[in-house]
Order: structure tokens, then C-alpha cells, then sequence
């Protein structure tokens, strides 16, 4: 099936729209409900993320693909957000940032661990949208930057935090507002997008980017630069997860010299459980200077293959070389450095002309996926809606056709039948919103139930294998009872056990909660799918009541299913949900580490003096484990609130919030079609009598428009509006 003729189709109904003055409602909604096709079409695209680990070569790959270097390259991982880059009639850059209450939570999450490292005010909330808490923070960071750079080098992470929002504030603080706000970039400023990505200071304060580009290979492709799955940061594969489960189409990217690690082996895990092995390209990126021959290189590519056989049975590999590409079709002028390397790469490397029919076959198979996509797109949804206004469209230069040949008493027969038909749909469409609203109801109630039990304590897979992990929990080296490091030791267990538990929910939990989601949502959809099936199969059949009067053919069967797509609602992850309250679960934590040490330390410290021939060593050790089993009964019950948070969360703000724009967006659809459908009788017939006096002018043009309307659906496949044989003689 071919593209939709939409243009074609907008110029026809403003032809329509000079010959009939009298009725600018109804072209305006055949307008409208053209506009909600070619919205739709443009918003099916397929993602493809391009994902790997750190310095893998995605960005390069990326690159390569658009044929500009535009991503920033070697950025590690700075490549802490997504970059998406889509198709735009000219270059440009949206920039998201984040809200003031998600930056100062942030800033306080940090603050209150390095606070309490070294015994600072821990009743305070610093903002950093005040000055005085600007200069707080300053002079905070200045007064304890040797205890935290010697003594306390794994709180990095919270002090760079600080100082990178704190550093980036002046420039960046005019863009922010207490909900996320954007920045747009034009084409003469597009290159500054990379200052965002590359420097913390300013990549700190952002959520997303997005690139708009008018390249061809971006007309069916959304193509995602997704960060690294080995970063340190949990939030970070997080994010990755929740971007793939979008998504229709994966290139892996596998650095050559390094093949498969251990974070390969959980991201091919994540794929699996999203359903995406299948949809994932393999893309061994070659680096020339390490593959002395063309059978070195193919001996790597072999080994890869047999790697992925465990995860995928004939998983399809390019070997390519991302960085060669890149520098040897890219538009942009090139350096002297990036011209000698080109020179080399062609004098010594034995891989360039292999790697050239590779690349060739990854941009075949790329296009053959976007179209194929496209074209089942079109065929799931969007051909039948624009074949049903065209038909609308017809059915109307049809109607003013016949009247105009008819006498009176057909005129007012034709007239009623139309009526009727109007009331028909008027009357579906109130019945549609009040079953819809219905549904909503009952729906919200069977989300509950469903999430409910999803969470549920003794029987859900992701609450047992939640409190079995801090149960399996063990301290980390490097703890000793003694109430000098007591701030130390309560920080360090916390942030622990709290990393610990932000990996195995990344890594184990993240992807089969999306799934089950998933899940979920085509239940719902079914159950919808049901309610509106009856309305929406009045629609084609209102073309029975014009063929009663016209003796024509109608055009579409009534449709068994309505197609339906969940919204894309921002979903939060879980792994996001634990962090989100750090500050106040750590303060919690640490008075009740502290009141539990002193008590167990007086304890203890009395055991100690009358067995002074016991090994201290085996003391301590006896020490720690009996305080982390009550610390992780409070870590349970700390868990337990943020489960209870979460649920909450998938019920309302993901779950329900997808079924109310789904609603809304049925809703919208049949009231576009139902407004498609609609003829204004009086003002048709107003017409006709204008055209009379100027006869010559409109009929002729009207034939024509309704012939050419009656063969457009043949260029993408569908039949022509073809009348029968008995309506030949009403011609003119």
C-alpha cells in the first residue's frame, strides 16, 4: 500500500470549499479530521534506539546514520540523558529542563549525605532558587572540601552534584520554572545543544533533548542516542529501559575490541523481557587499527555470533566501522587531524571495502523496516479513516450532483434521509460518551484491583523478591563499632544498601513490571475496543442511507475491532520512586542508626571489657550483625512506603491518566468522523440555487472533482468509489 494522497486530498476540499460558500462548516471538518490523520501518521514513527555500553560507539554510529557529526562523541558517561532526533522542515533543538521542586530534591538529597558526614545542619533544605541558600551551599562545599576530597572520596558523586548546579546556575537559571520548561534552539544555534550534553554544569539541569533535522532517513525514523548501560548511575539504564519499552526497533552496538561484558549480559536480559531480540540489529563496530586482515575481523564477528546465539537464534550482525563512516560521508568540512586519519585508515586497513557492503546492507535493512512499519500503520488504522472521508467527501459532491438533476419532491426525500442520518450520528455520538464514561468508571475500579494485585504482599513477585534481596543484604567491608565514625559508617551502610537495591531493581525488576504493564494495557484496550465497536460501525453504515437514495454502492464494511493505542504517558520508574525521598528516609535512617548504635555500643562495650580475651575483631563483626538486622527491618518497613507510593502512582498517575487521554482521543476520532459525515442540508441547497446563475462555472467543475474523487482511493490501494450500473442514467 502506498503513502496517502493527504495533500492532494487538503487541495480537493479547498477546490470544494470556492464552489460552495455557503457551507465552511463542513469542509472545515474534513480539514480538521485530515489534520488528525496526518498528526497520527507523523507520530507512528519507529523508534529505534541505539544502545550499548559506555563508549561502545554509539554516538559515532549515530552520527554516522544521520551523516553529520552533530551528537557529541566520547562523552561517556556525560551521555546522561537521551537524545532523540526526529524529522523537522528545518534544523532545530528542543532542550527540556527540569522543574524547580525535581532540581531541589535533588540538591537536597545530596546536601543532607554530605551533612551528616560531617556533623552539619541537618534541619536544613537548602533551594537552590535562593541566594541565600546559594551562598550556604558555597561556603558548606569551601569549609569541608579537604574532608570531602581525603576523607570522604565516595561521597564524589553528592559533592559533584552540588558544585555542577551550583556552577551552572547563572547561565541556566533563567530558562527554569516550577513545572519543566524548553529551550528552543534554531538552525544557527543548533551546534550549542552539545555545550548542554558534554559540560555537568549545565547537563545537570536537563531531562531530555530532542533534534529536528530534515533528513530523509528521519521521514519513518526517530533515531535515539541512548546512554550507556554500564553507567554507575542505576537511574541512568533506568531511563534506558523506559525509552526501549517505546520502542519497535534496536540497533546493539558492540565495540569490537572489547565484545560482550557483564552489563552486555543484563541489557540483552532487558530485551528479552521487553520482547526486542528479535527487532535488535547487531552492530560490531570495527576498530581498524586493532584488525590487521579481513579474516581477524570476520574471526571477532564469528565469535559474536555465537555469543548472541544463546540470546537470539540468528541474530543479524554488520560489522562496520561507525568512526570511518562518519568522517568519510560527513558534510561538514573536516579537520586536518580527521583528514589524515581518513588517509591512513585508506592506505593500511584491509576491512574498507567490506565494511562499505555492510554499511550499505544496515541502511537497506533500516529503510525496508521504516516502510514496512509505515505501511502497517497505515493498513491498522489510518487508510480506513481517510477512505471514510474521502467517501464523506464524495458522498457530498454525489448529493449536490443529484440534486441538482432532481425535481422537488426528490429533492425533499433526499433532504429527510440526510437529516435522519444526521440525528442517527448525533444521537451515536452521546451514546458513545456516555458508555465511554461509564467504562472510565468501571475501569478505574479494575486498575486498582489490578495494580492491587500486582503489589500485593504475600503472593507479588516483585514485593517478595524486594524484601528477599534486603533480607540476602550484607554489609560491605570496612566496618568497625566505634561511635568516632558513627556519621561515617551510618552514610556508608546507607548509600550501600541503597545502590545495592537500585541495581537489582534495574536489573531485575524494571523490564517484567513493564511487561506486565503492558499487558495491562491491552486488556483495557480489548475491553474498550468492545464498547465503541457498535458506534463506530454506524458510521460506515450511513452509507447505506445514501446509496437508498442515489442507488450507489456503499463504501466500507462495518469494522469487527477498532484499532487502539495506549497514550504515551511519562512513566516513572520504580527504581525512581526509591530514590525520590532520600533525604528524608536518610535522616529517619540515621537517628535511628545512631539511638540503635549507642545502645548496642554500650552493650557491647561491656561485653568487650569483661571478655577482654576475646578477639576484638570477631567483637565487631558480632556487633554489625546484630544492628543490621534491626536496620533492615527498618529498610523493610521503609520499602514497604515507597511500594505503597509507587502503586499508587501506576494506578492514577500512569494507568488511569492513559485511559482519560485514550477517552478523550476515542471521543475526538468519532466526533471528527461524525462531523465528516454530516451535511448541511439547507445551506447545500442554498448553494445549488446560487449556482444556478452561474451554471457554466460550477457544475463542470463539481463533475470533475467528483471524478477525480471517486478514483483517488486507487493510488494507495483501495478500489474506486464505483456507482452502479442504474446510476448511469442520472448523468448529466
Amino acid at each position: 500500500m502506498k503513502g496517502l494522497p493527504l495533500e492532494e486530498t487538503r487541495q480537493y476540499i479547498q477546490e470544494l470549499r470556492k464552489l460552495f460558500h455557503h457551507a465552511p462548516s463542513q469542509f472545515q471538518a474534513w480539514e480538521n479530521a485530515l489534520d488528525t490523520i496526518q498528526k497520527r501518521l507523523q507520530e507512528n514513527m519507529v523508534r529505534l534506539a541505539i544502545i550499548g555500553t559506555i563508549k561502545s560507539g554509539k554516538s559515532s554510529l549515530s552520527n554516522a546514520l544521520l551523516k553529520q557529526d552533530l551528537l557529541k562523541r566520547g562523552a561517556g558517561v556525560l551521555t546522561s540523558i537521551i537524545t532523540r532526533v526526529r524529522y523537522g522542515s528545518s534544523p532545530g533543538a528542543s532542550i527540556r529542563f527540569k522543574s524547580w521542586p525535581t532540581i531541589d530534591q535533588e540538591v537536597q538529597n545530596a546536601y543532607v549525605i554530605l551533612a551528616q558526614a560531617v556533623h552539619h545542619d541537618l534541619d536544613r533544605s537548602p533551594s537552590l532558587n535562593k541566594p541565600e541558600d546559594r551562598q550556604f551551599l558555597k561556603e558548606f562545599l569551601e569549609k569541608h572540601s579537604i574532608e570531602f576530597s581525603e576523607q570522604y572520596e565516595n561521597l564524589n558523586q553528592e559533592r559533584i552534584l552540588l558544585e555542577s548546579f551550583l556552577q551552572g546556575y547563572s547561565a541556566i537559571h533563567g530558562y527554569l520554572k516550577d513545572a519543566e520548561s524548553n529551550l528552543f534552539l534554531k538552525e544557527e544555534e543548533l551546534q550549542r545543544h552539545q555545550e548542554f550534553v558534554s559540560q555537568k554544569e549545565y547537563a545537570v539541569y536537563m531531562q531530555d533533548i530532542q533534534l529536528d533535522l530534515p533528513l530523509d532517513i528521519l521521514s519513518r525514523l526517530e533515531i535515539s542516542d541512548c546512554q550507556g548501560s554500564d553507567s554507575p548511575n542505576p537511574h541512568h539504564f533506568a531511563m534506558v529501559q523506559s525509552y526501549l519499552a517505546q520502542c519497535s526497533l534496536v540497533i546493539y552496538v558492540i565495540s569490537s575490541r572489547t565484545g560482550l561484558r557483564q552489563a552486555d549480559l543484563v541489557l540483552l536480559q532487558t530485551l528479552k523481557q521487553l520482547g526486542l531480540l528479535q527487532h535488535t540489529l547487531f552492530v560490531i563496530n570495527l576498530d581498524f587499527t586493532e584488525h590487521e586482515s579481513l579474516e581477524d575481523a570476520q574471526r571477532v564477528l564469528k565469535q559474536q555470533e555465537i555469543d548472541l546465539r544463546q540470546w537470539v537464534g540468528q541474530p543479524r550482525i554488520f560489522g562496520v566501522s561507525a568512526l570511518y563512516q562518519l568522517f568519510s560521508q560527513s558534510s561538514s568540512p573536516r579537520s586536518p587531524r580527521v583528514e589524515s586519519q581518513l588517509q591512513l585508515w585508506r592506505m593500511v586497513t584491509p576491512l574498507i571495502e567490506y565494511h562499505q557492503k555492510q554499511w550499505a546492507q544496515l541502511e537497506d535493512i533500516l529503510q525496508e523496516y521504516a516502510i514496512q512499519h509505515a505501511e502497517e500503520v497505515i493498513q491498522k488504522s489510518e487508510a480506513s479513516h481517510w477512505y471514510y472521508l474521502i467517501q464523506k467527501i464524495w458522498e457530498f459532491t454525489e448529493s449536490a450532483h443529484q440534486a441538482n438533476h432532481e425535481d422537488t419532491q426528490q429533492l425533499q426525500k433526499l433532504q429527510e434521509t440526510m437529516q435522519k442520518r444526521n440525528q442517527e450520528l448525533q444521537e451515536a455520538h452521546q451514546s458513545l460518551q456516555a458508555a465511554l464514561n461509564g467504562a472510565y468508571k468501571q475501569l478505574r475500579q479494575t486498575v486498582g484491583y489490578d495494580v492491587n494485585l500486582l503489589f500485593e504482599k504475600d503472593s507479588s513477585f516483585i514485593v517478595s523478591q524486594l524484601h528477599q534481596f534486603i533480607q540476602n543484604y550484607q554489609l560491605p567491608s570496612g566496618f568497625s563499632a566505634s561511635e568516632d565514625n558513627l556519621s561515617m559508617q551510618t552514610i556508608k551502610f546507607y548509600k550501600n544498601l541503597q545502590h545495592q537495591l537500585l541495581i537489582f531493581v534495574t536489573e531485575e525488576l524494571n523490564a517484567p513490571l513493564l511487561d506486565h504493564l503492558k499487558s495491562l494495557q491491552n486488556k483495557y484496550l480489548e475491553h474498550l475496543q468492545k464498547i465503541c465497536a457498535p458506534a463506530f460501525n454506524l458510521l460506515p453504515q450511513t452509507a447505506t442511507s445514501h446509496s437508498e437514495v442515489h442507488d450507489v454502492s456503499p463504501l466500507l464494511p462495518p469494522q469487527d475491532e477498532i484499532s487502539l493505542q495506549f497514550p504515551e504517558v511519562s512513566f516513572v520508574m520504580f527504581s525512581s520512586t526509591l530514590d525520590c525521598h532520600a533525604r528524608e528516609k536518610l535522616k529517619s535512617f540515621y537517628l535511628l542508626g545512631k539511638r540503635l548504635f549507642q545502645k548496642k555500643l554500650s552493650v557491647f562495650q561491656t561485653q568487650k571489657d569483661k571478655n577482654a580475651e576475646q578477639d576484638p575483631t570477631l567483637m565487631d563483626q558480632q556487633f554489625w550483625e546484630e544492628l543490621l538486622v534491626q536496620l533492615k527491618q527498618d529498610a523493610s518497613h521503609s520499602l514497604e512506603f515507597d511500594i505503597l507510593n509507587y502503586r499508587e502512582n501506576i494506578k492514577y498517575l500512569y494507568l488511569c491518566k492513559g485511559l482519560e487521554l485514550l477517552i478523550e482521543s476515542i471521543i475526538k476520532q468519532f466526533t471528527l468522523q461524525m462531523e465528516s459525515a454530516l451535511i448541511d442540508c439547507d445551506n447545500l441547497y442554498q448553494n445549488l440555487q446560487d449556482a444556478q446563475q452561474k451554471k457554466e462555472d460550477f457544475l463542470p467543475r463539481l463533475n470533475e472533482l467528483r471524478e477525480i474523487l471517486q478514483d483517488l482511493p486507487t493510488q494507495t490501494g483501495f478500489p474506486a468509489l464505483l456507482r452502479l450500473e442504474s446510476d448511469k442514467s442520472t448523468l448529466p
